[in-house]
């Protein structure tokens, strides 16, 4: 019997992950009606801070990953 490649497991793994990100990224649309009524926020606020949520998140992308290419995802251990 052929075992599975692992990048097999990879690609599984990352297309839950995705799948699961996505999901949460939509939520806020779901969740504006509800935060109307709980708490009295108008529309075009939960928009604003959704909008705002999204532009810093597109916008800090490219800091991030300059961030990691510099100091790496691992900590050092020969310190």
């Amino acid at each position: 019997m052929r075992r599975r490649h692992y990048a097999w497991t990879v690609a599984a793994v990352t297309f839950v992950v995705l799948l699961v990100a996505a999901g949460i990224r939509s939520t806020p649309g779901v969740l504006i009606v509800p935060l109307e009524q709980e708490f009295g926020w108008s529309r075009a606020a939960i928009s604003a801070a959704i909008a705002i949520n999204l532009v810093l998140y597109g916008l800090i992308g490219p800091f991030a990953a300059a961030v990691i290419d510099r100091f790496g995802v691992r900590r050092r251990t020969d310190r």
